[in-house]
């Protein structure tokens, strides 16, 4: 049922008078069995999760994907007028600040899962952290133990003449890994990043379209017949590429190269089923669906209490918090646009 104007409000006094009991005001009466929720294409539940959503809440849910993250953003701020969904999965802390004073995200009165403290966004009201992870730099250990080369442990050893041709990296202006390591790399060298990157373009990066094309197809230990052993992509792949016996990994996330990256839910301002967005997002947060996290979307859960596959623990756990990198989002919104045409230059 689509939200209409209520028919109390369309009838004489004495009708309104007579129908009070039977009607109830317009946002009461506007609710509809059908909620939509807007995802990135990297959103994944089991399809139990969402069966037992729809019985629990009585509601049909619709999932509309985007592209990217980077795309989820432009479409939340082209469509704010008229909201394509009732709630939204998938921006994060480094794409927050587009969507501050947008008027975009609602304040609905969301409790976050306990744990999740540390990962609110003051600064947007309405964001409820629902997995976190990291962007990391990841190696291909076979490969330095069978050449005898030192693993690298931080970004200015990817500058160093040992590591010449080595790595491969998504193009930070083609998508969000790459994207995140291109912050990682400011974070690290404030006003010097220009100089770092002139370093790395010398040593012979080789950036790739998006992450799919550097990890899947040029990185060693990617599947493909891929020659680059070191290349840009998350904390958790490592959990990837575990043995069947969960005693042994051919990769590992270097800790000190990477950027913490949160994603967040909230309910649509001007949502059509705001109700039914409110309980999506709570199930988002929920112990069931948090409890999935890791396996469908390899990424952290933020509730307390969730455990992690046991193989992460030792082949894909947090980064240490003191190793992390971080951006405020309000300096990735004023400064990306200059960034990136300052990289283009560099990068050539």
């Amino acid at each position: 049922m689509r939200r209409v104007r209520s028919a109390c409000a369309l009838g004489v006094a004495a009708v309104m008078i007579a129908a009070a009991g039977a009607c109830s005001s317009t946002d009461d009466a506007a609710t509809s069995n059908d909620v939509t929720l807007l995802v990135h294409d990297s959103f994944s539940v089991p399809d139990e999760a969402k069966v037992a959503f729809e019985k629990k809440t009585g509601y049909h849910l619709n999932i509309v994907t985007t592209d990217s993250g980077q795309a989820l953003i432009s479409k939340l701020k082209l469509t704010k007028d008229a909201p394509v969904a009732d709630a939204v999965y998938g921006f994060t802390d480094t794409t927050s600040g587009d969507l501050e004073g947008a008027g975009v995200i609602a304040d609905a009165g969301v409790t976050p899962a306990p744990g999740s403290e540390d990962y609110r966004l003051p600064q947007l009201p309405g964001a409820i952290p629902v997995d976190t992870g990291a962007v990391c730099v990841n190696i291909d250990t076979t490969y330095f133990a069978a050449h005898k080369l030192a693993e690298p442990q931080t970004l200015d050893d990817l500058t160093d003449p040992a590591y010449r041709g080595l790595l491969v990296s998504p193009d930070p202006a083609g998508g969000d890994t790459g994207l995140a390591f291109f912050y990682a790399t400011i974070a690290a060298h404030q006003a010097n990043w220009g100089d770092y990157w002139r370093r790395l373009v010398a040593n012979d990066v080789k950036i790739v379209h998006g992450w799919s094309e550097a990890y899947e197809q040029e990185f060693t230990q990617g599947g493909g017949a891929g020659s680059y052993p070191i290349v840009v992509s998350y904390a958790t792949s490592p959990a990837a590429t575990v043995a069947a016996d969960g005693q042994s990994a051919t990769t590992k996330a270097l800790p000190k190269t990477c950027l913490s990256q949160t994603e967040y839910a909230g309910v649509l301002e001007g949502a059509q089923n705001p109700r039914g967005g409110k309980a999506v997002v709570e199930w988002l947060t929920s112990p069931e669906v948090q409890a999935t996290i890791s396996e469908h979307m390899y990424m952290y859960p933020v509730r307390e209490g969730v455990d992690l596959p046991q193989t992460w623990s030792r082949f894909a756990p947090r980064p240490p918090a003191d190793d992390v990198l971080t951006l405020a989002p309000a300096t990735i919104r004023d400064h990306r646009e200059q960034w990136l045409r300052e990289l283009a230059d560099i990068i050539g």
